[in-house]
């Protein structure tokens, strides 16, 4: 006998149990598998049958004997009838499946390779999904990083709670006046933590080199029970429901521990959201403020999180993480909207033909959106339009367009939407063609597309600049300022005791300043970036102002100062042909 009381357990650990059941064989995995989507099918079909079909022959056929005037005899017979015939077609529908999955059976078995492809076909068959890496080779399954989230959970509900305190409820409150109280009561996770249904990560091919890139499919199903209260009626949200594309990048690689200098998460696509909300009981039940909440929650995470906006985690103090919380952009889009044809008249005339008063509208990504005039009275408008658009990623960005008919008195009627892929102007350079516009009986729009690209060298200005003279609303170069901090400000004045400072940014062709977010006096500290496409940086100038702000007022102006475009790193508009070339060729991550 061992003087150790743990050495027995240490031992049971590390030899196998002879009680423990054998590994299955491959053959009976999937002889399983199939069993198991086998008997979920037949159990939903006889649930449905039991709860409705019987119940509305029985209710048809009454309703039809009766109408008719035929005796009770009559409607039991009918009734026998159709119950006979629900059984015989239920029995041949079981047959074929039956057949079908032994004969899949009979091929995985044969070939074992064969066996991811017969489970999604079965699973396709019965509309149910499967985890992404059965159906893309590269996407991982991580099981054990499972694993390790379940048993690290009660650390990070912590952080959660401190993220949904200190950033998601203000995003709430600042999104609508009727929540400008609102507040988290109370914030239970509950003991489900998330799932990675599957990661993948990119090679040296698709990354710098200088960065490591995960794509993580998070699955959060969750009991979890938060309060949430506005103006101090109370309302509690559960059944949580949250699936997202969650992208991590590490960079930049050091040679040193911890051998990663930042962290940055964020959201690919725009999670998708959803929740119940319990003890309606007040301001909850008023119409349209169930759904004013959800909004707002879905844009406080899109806001947040959803890229290009990062969460970063800095893990070495002094890493310059500029270039992960704000990398430069993949590109300018410049659109033409020229014109369209055939759109549908929904205006009435009582003297001639029907007519249209058309206007498009454009919308690229989450941020950007352009409204054209109105053409009066014309199902064949010309518009005419040019505007640049700024691309932040190709590969996720979708170009909307939508067309409606401008009413005074009623809601606009649409003519049609259409839409473009950006990956598409990207990989073709341009793109000039009729697009037919779809919910619609007929209508297309002639559209433009040209792809920009951002090039240092001084030598592409001069011809980018006599380009962008020729359209309106279009530009050369474009400029991207990175706010870190102001130092040795001026003394505020005695009436400001309490008061923020902000920079606001003055820059040519455009209507409203750039301004950051209001940071104390004491250590006025933004790290915020700001990209704004320029027509002619040879004679614009750059106007800052460090200003004093007290209860959304302005105090003072603390410093103020013009500077010319020659003196920042400016980004050239090309689309030669070399280095649309070269771009195609640089690693991107789709």
């Amino acid at each position: 006998m061992s003087d150790n009381p743990d050495s027995g357990d240490h031992n049971d650990r590390l030899l196998p149990d002879s009680n423990k059941p054998t590994e299955k064989s491959m053959g009976e995995k999937v002889s399983t598998v199939f069993r198991n989507v086998l008997q979920t099918r037949t159990d939903n079909i006889k649930d449905w049958f039991m709860n409705y079909g019987i119940k509305s022959s029985v209710g048809v056929l009454c309703w039809l004997f009766g109408s008719m005037g035929m005796s009770v005899l009559w409607i039991f017979i009918g009734t026998s009838a159709t119950a006979s015939a629900f059984s015989v077609l239920y029995s041949i529908e079981k047959f074929h499946k039956k057949r079908k999955i032994t004969e899949m059976f009979k091929t995985v078995t044969e070939d074992k390779s064969k066996l991811v492809e017969a489970v999604k076909q079965l699973h396709m068959e019965n509309s149910s999904s499967l985890p992404s890496w059965i159906y893309y080779p590269d996407v991982e399954k991580v099981e054990w990083i499972n694993r390790i989230i379940r048993q690290l959970w009660p650390s990070i509900q912590g952080y959660v709670k401190d993220i949904l305190s200190e950033q998601v409820g203000p995003s709430i409150r600042s999104s609508s006046g009727l929540l400008g109280g609102f507040k988290f009561t109370d914030m239970d996770l509950g003991n489900i933590p998330p799932q990675l249904v599957g990661v993948k990560v990119y090679d040296e091919h698709q990354t710098r080199s200088d960065e490591i890139v995960l794509d993580m499919q998070l699955v959060y199903a969750s009991q979890c029970n938060i309060g949430v209260s506005v103006n101090y009626l109370n309302a509690g949200l559960c059944d949580l429901d949250f699936r997202a594309l969650m992208r991590v990048e590490m960079s930049p690689l050091l040679s040193k521990s911890p051998f990663i200098g930042a962290v940055a998460v964020s959201f690919v696509h725009d999670p998708k959201i959803d929740f119940n909300l319990t003890n309606l009981a007040n301001m909850f039940d008023i119409p349209g403020f169930d759904s004013l909440l959800r909004g707002a929650i879905r844009d406080s995470v899109r806001g947040i999180m959803v890229y290009p906006e990062k969460y970063v985690l800095k893990l070495v103090p002094d890493v310059d993480i500029s270039y992960l919380k704000f990398p430069l952009p993949d590109g300018v889009l410049r659109v033409h909207v020229i014109k369209a044809k055939h759109l549908m008249a929904k205006d009435t005339k009582l003297f001639g033909p029907n007519k249209s008063d058309p206007y498009v509208i454009v919308q690229v990504g989450r941020n950007f959106k352009h409204r054209t005039a109105v053409v009066a009275e014309d199902v064949n408008p010309e518009w005419n339009e040019t505007f640049d658009v700024i691309i932040e990623d190709i590969w996720h960005s979708t170009i909307n367009i939508s067309l409606y008919d401008e009413d005074i008195l009623n809601t606009d009627d649409s003519l049609g939407t259409a839409s473009l892929a950006v990956r598409s102007v990207y990989q073709r350079g341009v793109v000039e063609e009729w697009i037919n516009l779809t919910q619609v009986k007929k209508g297309s729009i002639l559209m433009k597309f040209e792809w920009f690209e951002l090039a240092h060298e001084a030598s592409n200005l001069d011809k980018a600049i006599k380009i962008a003279e020729h359209k309106e609303n279009t530009n050369s170069s474009l400029l991207s300022i990175y706010v870190d901090k102001a130092c040795h400000l001026p003394e505020k004045i005695k009436d400001c005791l309490s008061s923020n400072v902000q920079l606001k940014i003055t820059v040519p062709c455009r209507k409203d300043p750039f301004k950051t977010k209001l940071t104390e006096f004491s250590n006025p500290i933004w790290e915020e970036r700001f990209l704004s496409p320029i027509q002619n940086p040879k004679i614009d100038q750059i106007k800052f102002e460090v200003i004093e702000v007290l209860m959304d007022e302005v105090c003072s102006r603390l410093f103020d100062c013009c500077i010319n475009f020659k003196q920042f790193d400016l980004f050239y508009l090309s689309n030669n042909e070399r280095e649309r070339s070269n771009s195609l060729k640089k690693p991107h991550r789709q």
